[in-house]
């Protein structure tokens, strides 16, 4: 799982414009919020983040959906990811499964089962 999503227009607003930058990873077809699809991973690029991010970041993908929208992840966003393998109760994460990935969050039930939680009510949640 990759979590610790964080949206590059955020940054900017909070000031980065005079922060140093350097290029990432960028994968532009973007990772859906919504059911899960393939990302086309084929298609790589770079952009350039605040370099004060850089070390812990794996890639830059935009957001493609709606079922993010609750969490204010709007359709083009672009999201800071880090790779980890493991996410806690809370977290963002964009999960690749069956093929596909989708962002939501994550959630450990307390029978244990594991849960891809949309941010809007129009999607229901994904059992792992």
């Amino acid at each position: 799982m990759w979590k610790n999503a964080t949206h590059t227009d955020t940054l900017r607003k909070a000031g980065w414009e005079s922060a140093e930058w350097v290029n990432v990873l960028y994968f532009p077809n973007g990772v859906r919020a919504g059911i899960p699809a393939g990302t086309g991973d084929d298609n790589r690029e770079t952009i350039a983040i605040p370099k004060a991010f850089a070390d812990d970041i794996s890639f830059v993908v935009p957001v493609k959906g709606q079922s993010m929208r609750d969490f204010d992840f709007r359709e083009g966003d672009k999201l800071l990811v880090q790779y980890t393998g493991c996410a806690d109760n809370g977290d963002f994460v964009i999960a690749d499964m069956d093929g596909g990935t989708t962002v939501k969050v994550f959630f450990e039930d307390e029978n244990g089962d594991r849960w891809l939680i949309p941010g809007n009510p129009d999607f229901q949640p994904i059992l792992l």
